[in-house]
Protein backbone atom coordinates (compact mmCIF):
# COMPACT_ATOMS: atom_id res chain seq x y z
CA UNK A 1 0.00 0.00 0.00
CA UNK A 2 1.00 3.37 -0.67
CA UNK A 3 0.15 6.55 0.97
CA UNK A 4 0.90 10.16 -0.37
CA UNK A 5 1.76 13.08 1.37
CA UNK A 6 -0.71 15.56 0.05
CA UNK A 7 0.51 19.11 -0.13
CA UNK A 8 3.88 18.13 -1.01
CA UNK A 9 4.37 21.18 -2.76
CA UNK A 10 4.43 22.53 0.92
CA UNK A 11 7.93 20.22 1.24
CA UNK A 12 9.62 22.10 -0.92
CA UNK A 13 10.04 25.26 1.17
CA UNK A 14 11.69 23.41 3.77
CA UNK A 15 13.36 20.53 2.51
CA UNK A 16 17.11 19.94 1.70
CA UNK A 17 18.60 18.79 -1.67
CA UNK A 18 19.99 15.87 0.88
CA UNK A 19 16.50 15.37 2.36
CA UNK A 20 15.02 14.96 -1.10
CA UNK A 21 17.91 12.03 -1.74
CA UNK A 22 16.23 10.66 1.43
CA UNK A 23 12.94 10.41 -0.05
CA UNK A 24 13.11 8.90 -3.11
CA UNK A 25 10.76 6.24 -1.88
CA UNK A 26 7.94 8.50 -0.57
CA UNK A 27 4.91 9.18 -2.44
CA UNK A 28 3.93 12.87 -2.66
CA UNK A 29 0.56 14.98 -4.28
CA UNK A 30 1.31 18.23 -5.39
CA UNK A 31 -1.65 19.97 -6.37
CA UNK A 32 -1.94 22.30 -9.82
CA UNK A 33 -4.36 24.77 -7.43
CA UNK A 34 -1.00 25.90 -6.27
CA UNK A 35 1.20 25.49 -9.54
CA UNK A 36 3.70 27.88 -8.76
CA UNK A 37 4.99 26.28 -5.78
CA UNK A 38 4.41 22.72 -7.51
CA UNK A 39 6.52 23.83 -10.35
CA UNK A 40 9.16 24.84 -7.66
CA UNK A 41 8.89 21.61 -5.55
CA UNK A 42 9.11 19.29 -8.96
CA UNK A 43 12.70 20.91 -9.84
CA UNK A 44 13.65 20.10 -6.05
CA UNK A 45 12.62 16.23 -6.38
CA UNK A 46 13.79 16.06 -10.00
CA UNK A 47 12.38 13.50 -12.71
CA UNK A 48 10.46 10.78 -11.96
CA UNK A 49 12.02 7.88 -13.36
CA UNK A 50 14.67 8.54 -10.63
CA UNK A 51 12.46 7.07 -7.77
CA UNK A 52 10.76 4.67 -6.90
CA UNK A 53 7.82 6.76 -4.83
CA UNK A 54 5.42 8.41 -6.98
CA UNK A 55 4.92 11.66 -7.91
CA UNK A 56 1.05 12.41 -8.30
CA UNK A 57 -0.30 15.86 -9.63
CA UNK A 58 -3.97 16.47 -8.18
CA UNK A 59 -5.80 18.40 -10.10
CA UNK A 60 -7.33 21.41 -7.58
CA UNK A 61 -10.31 19.34 -7.75
CA UNK A 62 -11.11 19.81 -3.58
CA UNK A 63 -10.93 23.33 -3.70
CA UNK A 64 -14.04 23.38 -5.81
CA UNK A 65 -15.95 21.76 -4.45
CA UNK A 66 -15.10 23.04 -1.11
CA UNK A 67 -15.98 26.51 -2.87
CA UNK A 68 -19.03 24.99 -3.84
CA UNK A 69 -19.86 23.61 -0.53
CA UNK A 70 -19.14 20.37 -1.17
CA UNK A 71 -15.80 19.32 0.07
CA UNK A 72 -14.14 15.81 -0.46
CA UNK A 73 -13.35 15.46 3.07
CA UNK A 74 -16.21 14.11 5.60
CA UNK A 75 -14.89 16.93 8.12
CA UNK A 76 -15.99 19.78 5.58
CA UNK A 77 -18.91 21.08 3.96
CA UNK A 78 -21.28 24.16 3.91
CA UNK A 79 -24.00 26.17 2.13
CA UNK A 80 -24.52 24.64 -1.83
CA UNK A 81 -23.76 27.36 -4.36
CA UNK A 82 -23.25 27.66 -7.74
CA UNK A 83 -19.89 28.72 -8.75
CA UNK A 84 -19.20 31.30 -11.65
CA UNK A 85 -16.02 29.65 -13.02
CA UNK A 86 -14.50 29.09 -16.77
CA UNK A 87 -14.25 25.19 -15.64
CA UNK A 88 -12.96 24.59 -19.67
CA UNK A 89 -10.26 27.59 -19.43
CA UNK A 90 -8.48 25.84 -16.30
CA UNK A 91 -8.57 22.40 -17.67
CA UNK A 92 -6.93 23.84 -20.97
CA UNK A 93 -3.51 25.08 -18.63
CA UNK A 94 -4.02 22.01 -16.55
CA UNK A 95 -2.94 20.05 -19.88
CA UNK A 96 -0.63 22.67 -20.86
CA UNK A 97 0.81 22.73 -17.70
CA UNK A 98 1.02 18.72 -17.39
CA UNK A 99 2.94 18.74 -20.86
CA UNK A 100 5.33 20.95 -19.78
CA UNK A 101 6.57 18.97 -16.59
CA UNK A 102 5.63 15.41 -18.27
CA UNK A 103 8.93 14.21 -16.93
CA UNK A 104 8.53 15.03 -13.27
CA UNK A 105 5.60 13.29 -12.40
CA UNK A 106 4.46 9.79 -12.43
CA UNK A 107 0.26 10.16 -12.67
CA UNK A 108 -2.35 12.94 -12.67
CA UNK A 109 -5.50 13.35 -11.26
CA UNK A 110 -8.63 14.48 -13.68
CA UNK A 111 -10.44 17.32 -13.15
CA UNK A 112 -12.62 15.58 -11.51
CA UNK A 113 -15.70 17.88 -10.22
CA UNK A 114 -18.59 15.79 -11.95
CA UNK A 115 -20.97 17.19 -9.41
CA UNK A 116 -20.29 20.87 -10.76
CA UNK A 117 -20.44 20.21 -14.46
CA UNK A 118 -22.12 17.04 -15.55
CA UNK A 119 -20.59 13.26 -16.73
CA UNK A 120 -20.94 14.50 -20.28
CA UNK A 121 -18.39 17.38 -19.68
CA UNK A 122 -15.79 15.37 -17.75
CA UNK A 123 -16.13 13.07 -20.49
CA UNK A 124 -15.28 15.50 -22.95
CA UNK A 125 -11.94 16.73 -20.79
CA UNK A 126 -11.07 12.76 -20.77
CA UNK A 127 -10.85 13.34 -24.74
CA UNK A 128 -8.90 16.17 -24.45
CA UNK A 129 -5.98 14.19 -22.47
CA UNK A 130 -5.87 11.38 -24.70
CA UNK A 131 -5.64 13.88 -27.66
CA UNK A 132 -3.18 15.29 -25.76
CA UNK A 133 -1.47 12.49 -25.27
CA UNK A 134 -1.62 12.29 -21.62
CA UNK A 135 -3.70 9.10 -21.44
CA UNK A 136 -1.08 6.91 -19.90
CA UNK A 137 -0.73 9.17 -16.87
CA UNK A 138 -4.28 10.19 -16.12
CA UNK A 139 -6.02 9.07 -12.74
CA UNK A 140 -9.88 9.01 -13.66
CA UNK A 141 -12.19 9.14 -10.66
CA UNK A 142 -15.48 7.41 -9.70
CA UNK A 143 -18.16 9.90 -8.48
CA UNK A 144 -21.61 8.55 -7.17
CA UNK A 145 -23.18 11.88 -7.30
CA UNK A 146 -25.76 11.34 -4.59
CA UNK A 147 -27.07 14.55 -2.64
CA UNK A 148 -25.79 16.90 -5.54
CA UNK A 149 -27.96 17.46 -8.42
CA UNK A 150 -26.05 15.48 -10.83
CA UNK A 151 -26.01 11.79 -12.43
CA UNK A 152 -23.92 9.85 -10.64
CA UNK A 153 -21.54 6.68 -12.37
CA UNK A 154 -22.99 3.39 -12.16
CA UNK A 155 -21.51 0.23 -11.04
CA UNK A 156 -21.14 -0.31 -15.57
CA UNK A 157 -19.72 2.49 -15.17
CA UNK A 158 -16.87 2.03 -12.83
CA UNK A 159 -16.02 -2.03 -15.11
CA UNK A 160 -15.66 0.32 -17.53
CA UNK A 161 -13.47 3.34 -16.57
CA UNK A 162 -11.10 0.08 -15.48
CA UNK A 163 -11.40 -0.82 -18.84
CA UNK A 164 -10.19 2.03 -20.63
CA UNK A 165 -7.84 3.12 -17.74
CA UNK A 166 -4.64 4.48 -19.47
CA UNK A 167 -2.75 4.26 -16.65
CA UNK A 168 -4.22 1.16 -14.71
CA UNK A 169 -4.81 3.45 -11.91
CA UNK A 170 -8.36 5.17 -11.28
CA UNK A 171 -9.71 6.80 -7.93
CA UNK A 172 -12.50 6.46 -6.08
CA UNK A 173 -14.27 9.45 -3.78
CA UNK A 174 -13.23 8.89 -0.05
CA UNK A 175 -15.99 9.67 3.17
CA UNK A 176 -18.08 12.94 2.35
CA UNK A 177 -20.51 14.59 4.37
CA UNK A 178 -23.96 13.96 3.35
CA UNK A 179 -22.22 11.77 0.62
CA UNK A 180 -23.44 7.94 -0.07
CA UNK A 181 -20.41 5.97 1.27
CA UNK A 182 -19.26 3.81 -1.18
CA UNK A 183 -19.10 0.01 -1.58
CA UNK A 184 -15.10 0.08 -1.15
CA UNK A 185 -13.95 -3.20 -0.35
CA UNK A 186 -16.13 -4.36 -3.49
CA UNK A 187 -14.61 -1.70 -5.79
CA UNK A 188 -10.90 -2.32 -4.17
CA UNK A 189 -10.94 -6.23 -5.14
CA UNK A 190 -12.63 -5.86 -8.28
CA UNK A 191 -9.63 -2.94 -9.22
CA UNK A 192 -7.01 -5.30 -7.88
CA UNK A 193 -8.55 -8.67 -9.96
CA UNK A 194 -8.43 -6.83 -13.06
CA UNK A 195 -4.72 -5.43 -12.56
CA UNK A 196 -5.80 -1.79 -11.74
CA UNK A 197 -4.49 0.31 -9.15
CA UNK A 198 -7.45 2.14 -6.74
CA UNK A 199 -6.59 4.97 -4.90
CA UNK A 200 -9.26 6.43 -2.43
CA UNK A 201 -8.86 10.10 -1.56
CA UNK A 202 -8.41 11.43 1.96
CA UNK A 203 -8.97 7.95 3.36
CA UNK A 204 -6.50 7.44 6.34
CA UNK A 205 -9.54 5.67 8.15
CA UNK A 206 -8.35 2.15 9.87
CA UNK A 207 -11.71 0.95 9.54
CA UNK A 208 -11.63 1.42 6.04
CA UNK A 209 -8.24 0.91 4.94
CA UNK A 210 -8.32 -2.57 7.20
CA UNK A 211 -11.82 -3.40 5.15
CA UNK A 212 -10.91 -2.77 1.50
CA UNK A 213 -7.78 -4.15 -0.26
CA UNK A 214 -7.03 -0.50 -1.75
CA UNK A 215 -3.46 0.64 -3.44
CA UNK A 216 -3.00 3.42 -2.01
CA UNK A 217 -4.68 6.51 -0.47
CA UNK A 218 -3.74 10.42 0.91
CA UNK A 219 -2.86 12.82 3.64
CA UNK A 220 -2.30 16.33 4.64
CA UNK A 221 -1.88 15.32 8.10
CA UNK A 222 1.78 15.07 7.97
CA UNK A 223 1.95 18.59 7.73
CA UNK A 224 -0.25 19.33 10.86
CA UNK A 225 3.02 19.50 12.93
CA UNK A 226 3.60 22.84 11.13
CA UNK A 227 0.01 23.83 11.10
CA UNK A 228 -0.98 23.22 14.95
CA UNK A 229 2.66 22.17 16.47
CA UNK A 230 1.47 18.88 17.07
CA UNK A 231 3.47 15.30 17.16
CA UNK A 232 1.99 12.58 15.35
CA UNK A 233 3.55 9.21 16.05
CA UNK A 234 3.34 5.89 14.68
CA UNK A 235 1.99 3.22 17.87
CA UNK A 236 3.33 -0.24 16.38
CA UNK A 237 0.73 -2.27 19.23
CA UNK A 238 -2.19 -0.27 17.93
CA UNK A 239 -1.68 0.44 14.16
CA UNK A 240 -2.20 3.81 14.18
CA UNK A 241 -1.07 7.64 14.02
CA UNK A 242 -1.25 9.20 17.60
CA UNK A 243 -1.92 12.69 17.76
CA UNK A 244 -0.57 15.04 20.25
CA UNK A 245 -1.61 18.92 19.75
CA UNK A 246 -0.20 19.35 23.25
CA UNK A 247 3.24 17.24 23.22
CA UNK A 248 5.10 17.79 26.91
CA UNK A 249 8.68 18.77 26.53
CA UNK A 250 9.81 15.12 27.01
CA UNK A 251 7.52 13.89 24.57
CA UNK A 252 8.72 16.28 22.19
CA UNK A 253 12.73 15.51 23.18
CA UNK A 254 11.91 11.14 22.92
CA UNK A 255 10.05 11.62 19.44
CA UNK A 256 13.59 13.37 18.47
CA UNK A 257 11.61 16.80 17.55
CA UNK A 258 12.91 20.49 18.80
CA UNK A 259 11.57 21.32 21.79
CA UNK A 260 9.06 24.53 20.79
CA UNK A 261 6.60 22.93 18.33
CA UNK A 262 4.43 25.62 18.05
CA UNK A 263 2.56 26.31 15.25
CA UNK A 264 5.21 29.64 14.65
CA UNK A 265 8.54 27.46 15.94
CA UNK A 266 10.68 27.90 12.93
CA UNK A 267 12.11 24.37 12.87
CA UNK A 268 9.48 22.91 10.10
CA UNK A 269 12.46 20.92 8.08
CA UNK A 270 12.88 18.86 11.36
CA UNK A 271 8.72 18.32 12.26
CA UNK A 272 8.19 17.95 7.93
CA UNK A 273 11.01 14.73 8.20
CA UNK A 274 9.93 13.02 11.16
CA UNK A 275 6.29 13.11 10.33
CA UNK A 276 6.98 12.26 6.70
CA UNK A 277 8.73 9.19 8.30
CA UNK A 278 5.90 8.19 10.65
CA UNK A 279 3.77 8.10 8.06
CA UNK A 280 6.17 5.45 5.79
CA UNK A 281 6.09 3.74 9.25
CA UNK A 282 1.86 3.74 9.11
CA UNK A 283 2.18 2.47 4.82
CA UNK A 284 4.26 -0.42 5.67
CA UNK A 285 1.92 -1.84 8.70
CA UNK A 286 -0.72 -1.66 6.17
CA UNK A 287 1.46 -3.26 3.23
CA UNK A 288 2.36 -6.05 5.95
CA UNK A 289 -1.38 -6.71 6.68
CA UNK A 290 -2.83 -6.68 3.65
CA UNK A 291 -0.28 -9.27 2.31
CA UNK A 292 -0.89 -11.58 5.28
CA UNK A 293 -3.90 -11.24 3.48
CA UNK A 294 -2.99 -12.66 0.28
CA UNK A 295 -3.13 -8.76 -1.83
CA UNK A 296 -0.08 -8.33 -3.46
CA UNK A 297 -0.26 -4.91 -4.81
CA UNK A 298 4.09 -4.97 -5.85
CA UNK A 299 2.68 -8.22 -8.17
CA UNK A 300 -0.28 -6.29 -9.89
CA UNK A 301 2.43 -3.34 -10.71
CA UNK A 302 4.72 -5.65 -12.49
CA UNK A 303 2.35 -6.78 -14.50
CA UNK A 304 1.55 -3.49 -15.30
CA UNK A 305 4.86 -2.37 -16.06
CA UNK A 306 5.57 -5.70 -18.55
CA UNK A 307 2.72 -4.76 -20.56
CA UNK A 308 4.13 -1.04 -20.91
Amino acid sequence: MRIFLAAGETAAVYYTAQDWEAATDRNFFCSFWYARKTTKALAAIGVARKRSGYITIDSGAHSFFHEAGFAVTSAAGGTRQELAYNYDKYVEEYIAWLRAHWSYFDFFVEVDIQELVGKEKVEEWRSLYRKHGLWDKCITVFHSGIATNSEGNTWEDYESMIAQSGSRYVGIEGKRNQQFTLPYSKMATYAYQNDCRIHVFAAIDDALILSAPIFSTDSRGWGATISYGAVTQFNPRRGKLDWKLKASEKETVTAGLPIRLAASSKDHRAKLVYAMEQYALLEEYYTKVWKARGVDWNGVVERIEGDT
